[in-house]
């Protein structure tokens, strides 16, 4: 039985429990999901933490946005045809499912925003959150006032503001090159 299939019955699994009102989550549930992980990483297995932080996953974003989240992390395993992962690919995928999780459900401007903000913590060592918010407000704002329309706006960004910014080499030289109203 591929990934897939996995997910798929675990998630008609996943619904069946759902729908039978099960608060907290059955014990079926979490080995389901625990099973699903070690399937992923095999040979490897979670530890004890790593079972417990799992759980609290499943707890915090509940079982199907949980499902999904794996499954769009899933990329960070890069496991090739038939080479077994190596720690550091597991360790990546661990580390970054809740970070996955906790944008999956948001909509593709907030995606892009969280992404934005990730090129300026990765490329800019001063960088304000505070004043890189503002500004994305008063873009994605600016661009509804005039009419874009989400997919634009998304094209706006990695057209234009996202190549800018990249160019830029510092926090300073990025915030100065652009029009005087973003930075206000």
């Amino acid at each position: 039985m591929t990934n897939e299939e996995n997910i798929l019955k675990l998630i008609a699994e996943t619904k069946k429990i759902l729908s039978e009102k099960s608060r907290p989550h059955s014990a079926n549930l979490y080995a389901g999901m625990l099973d699903l992980i070690e399937s992923l990483i095999h040979p490897q297995v979670l530890t004890d933490t790593g079972k417990i932080n799992i759980m609290s996953l499943v707890d915090k974003f509940g079982p199907e946005k949980f499902i999904m989240g794996v499954k769009e992390a899933e990329r960070y395993l890069r496991r090739e045809q038939n080479i077994t992962l190596t720690s550091e690919n597991i360790e990546e995928f661990l580390f970054k499912l809740p970070r996955v999780l906790s944008i999956i459900h948001k909509s593709p401007i907030e995606k892009k925003t969280h992404y934005i903000y990730g090129i300026a913590r990765n490329r800019f060592g001063n960088w304000s959150i505070k004043k890189m918010s503002k500004m994305m407000k008063i873009v994605i704002e600016e661009s509804e006032e005039n009419g874009l329309t989400e997919e634009q706006i998304i094209q706006f960004l990695d057209s234009q503001f996202i190549p800018y910014m990249k160019e830029a080499r510092n926090w300073t030289e990025f915030r100065d090159g652009l029009p005087e109203h973003y930075t206000e």
